[in-house]
């Protein structure tokens, strides 16, 4: 394990399984080689994983999380985060704060977390999840993505196509509490239906 401690570090990984860890700072962590483990820690940290099936978390701060090839593991944390999938089916977890996903190629699956976050999958089948928050997926394909619900967002009786409407030309699932979720240039609203699951 290669440890940065406070500061701003730097931190290389090599051919082998490797695991990084920044500390407090604003750190850079690349993985390259490998199946490789990476925690930023405190601060506004960039990580990237390099080739191999990755595992990134981000920890407090505002992070940059790219997977680089392989199916890779994201975890953006606390914090206003950006998640790159890029190539591989990816989980991308945004976790506290308003952040930005993106699964990029490959059968992803992305879940923004709490607060405000914007999704896209990219190429290939997708599964976005839905916890709560005022969230917005720019790419919904009618043909091979499915949503992941939340169930406890709905209240005892309810369904869920009584919570849609069409504004703007987006499709908008408005529930209690101010949680929103919102499928752009999306309006058939049964073709949706037709892949959603409740968790």
């Amino acid at each position: 394990m290669a440890w940065g401690g406070s500061g701003d570090d730097t931190l290389n990984g090599d051919l082998g399984f490797d695991s990084l860890e920044g500390g407090s700072g604003d750190d850079i962590l690349i993985g390259l080689n490998g199946f490789d483990t990476l925690l930023g820690g405190d601060g506004d940290d960039f990580l990237n994983g390099g080739f191999g099936n990755d595992s990134l978390m981000g920890g407090a701060g505002d992070d940059t999380l790219n997977g680089g090839l392989g199916s890779d593991s994201l975890d953006g944390g606390a914090g206003n985060d950006v998640l790159f999938g890029l190539n591989g089916h990816d989980i991308l977890i945004g976790g506290a704060g308003d952040d930005d996903l993106e699964g990029n190629a490959g059968n992803d699956t992305l879940e923004g977390g709490a607060a405000n976050d914007t999704m896209r999958g990219g190429q290939g089948a997708d599964v976005f999840v839905f916890t709560g928050g005022d969230d917005v997926i720019r790419d919904y394909s009618l043909i091979v993505d499915r949503l992941e619900i939340e169930a406890d967002l709905l209240l005892p009786g309810q369904e869920l196509a009584d919570l849609a409407a069409v504004t703007d030309g987006n499709l908008v699932f408005s529930f209690g509490a101010g949680d929103s979720l919102t499928l752009n240039a999306i309006t058939n609203l049964g073709m949706v239906l037709d892949n959603v699951t409740f968790v």
